[in-house]
């Protein structure tokens, strides 16, 4: 503002100072006579305006110059307060950074220590090792060992018919030798038998015909003779067939899977579906559920002695199961799938039913697996086994195996752990629904 109106103040001046400049050259101009006077008079007018000109312009230059600076020092202020923002940031950075290589010299040394620590125990560990390996070196020549011997025995398979070699190859092949040659002696001595039988009932024959007859006496006697022979060699026979029929493994052990002949005690021989992949070798399916329409609603005799096929749905028997676990400490495997396919199991160290007479009282270990977060079969321990025709249950005046239509190990009624429910699509172990159950038991090692 103060420079716009010096400027305008210089411009008035020096239009007022044209124009006296040019009325006194007009007055000279009159009067040469006076050019000397207007000269001098000239020059004392106009020297004390050009003077002041001079004074004003410089003041003008001065002030141009001092604005200048004030703009040079407003934009240093205005740098040095970002170099200051600036050289702030930059400290607080310094300072993180020192805070984080302090952290960092700190973790270095835990790490270095654990790192330490983890070294001892990775040579310990390796050491141990090295030891194992050493064992399974000695566990495996004596597994050679063990298997040359085997093989030594089982060149005589009228004697030594065993098997102890669990592999799947090496079963299927000794079990088709032994039931082939089982087979072949069975046929043979049922044909000797018959043929003797045959014989016996011959000289039987004859032997009444000679006691008929006075006059055969002798003939008679060595008649008696060959009878009490032949009745000999009957019996023997007979005991040959009850050794060969001694000779069915009384387990799933030598088997490979699927459908096979075992005998066990006073129960003779029956077939039970073996199944090794699941649970290794001994395994035995007690209850199947793979999508097939058996009716699991079923009395008490109907359990006991067992229903279905083993190529689809079906139940062991309570007794066979009674007489399998009571035999020998067993485990159970339970298999689940799911209806989009995932498996899940849950196993149980140990396993027994009881007898009839305690109504095949259920009896179960340690729960291990990946079925649930709870042991699903836990609440049924202790129970007793309840159809429709013989009520268990705890609830009183009521049956839970009717209002579920099967029967199982109830202690009260709708608990999502049946799997004998009469309706396979209601197959459930808690949340999970299922479509293929299958209920194993095993010999525990």
């Amino acid at each position: 503002m103060r420079r716009s109106l010096l400027n305008v103040v210089v411009i008035l001046l020096a239009q007022q100072f044209s124009a006296a400049a040019a009325f006194m050259d007009e007055t000279c101009d009159l009067n040469r006579e006076m050019e000397q006077q207007c000269r001098s008079y000239t020059y004392s007018v106009v020297k004390p305006m050009l003077d002041y000109l001079h004074q004003v312009s410089e003041e003008l230059q001065e002030s141009k110059s001092k604005d200048e600076i004030i703009k040079d020092l407003r934009e240093k202020l205005v740098q040095q307060e970002m170099n200051e923002a600036l050289i702030k940031e930059l400290r607080s950075q310094i300072d993180f950074q020192k805070r984080i290589d302090s952290i960092l010299t700190e973790s270095n040394g835990k790490y270095k220590d654990e790192l330490a620590s983890k070294s001892a125990e990775l040579d310990r560990l390796n050491v141990e090792i090295k030891k194992l390996n050493s064992s399974l070196l000695e566990k495996d020549k004596e597994i050679a060992k063990i298997n040359i011997s085997d093989k030594s025995v089982l060149q005589e398979p009228k004697k030594n018919i065993q098997t102890t070699d669990n592999s799947l190859q090496f079963g299927e092949k000794l079990q088709s030798q032994i039931d082939l040659h089982i087979q072949q002696l069975f046929e043979e001595c049922t044909k000797n038998l018959a043929e003797k039988s045959n014989k016996l009932e011959n000289c039987e024959h004859e032997f009444k015909k000679i006691n008929s007859s006075p006059n055969k006496k002798d003939e008679s006697v060595a008649n008696n003779q060959k009878t009490v022979e032949l009745q000999t060699e009957a019996s023997q026979n007979k005991s040959e067939i009850i050794k060969l029929k001694n000779k069915i493994p009384s387990s799933c052990v030598p088997y490979v899977p699927g459908v096979h002949e075992i005998n066990f005690d006073d129960l003779g021989s029956f077939d039970v579906l073996c199944d090794s992949q699941l649970v290794g070798p001994g395994g035995i399916v007690i209850q199947q559920r793979v999508g097939g329409d058996e009716d699991f609603n079923r009395d008490w005799a109907t359990y006991r002695e067992g229903f279905g096929s083993m190529q689809s749905d079906f139940f062991l028997g309570l007794e066979k199961i009674h007489r399998l676990t009571s035999s020998r400490p067993h485990e159970l495997y339970v298999h689940l799938v799911a209806l989009n396919g995932t498996a899940y199991y849950a196993h149980y160290d140990d396993f027994q039913i009881a007898n009839e007479r305690n109504g095949y009282r259920l009896r179960l270990g340690k729960y291990n697996g990946n079925a649930s977060t709870d042991d699903c079969l836990r609440r049924h321990r202790s129970m007793k086994f309840s159809t429709y025709d013989r009520d268990n249950d705890v609830i009183y005046n009521y049956s839970c195996a009717s209002y579920e239509h099967s029967g199982w190990w109830f202690e009260n009624c709708y608990q999502q752990c049946n799997l004998n429910v009469r309706n396979g699509k209601e197959l459930k172990w808690y949340s999970i629904d299922l479509k293929e159950v299958k209920m194993l038991i095993r010999p525990r090692q």
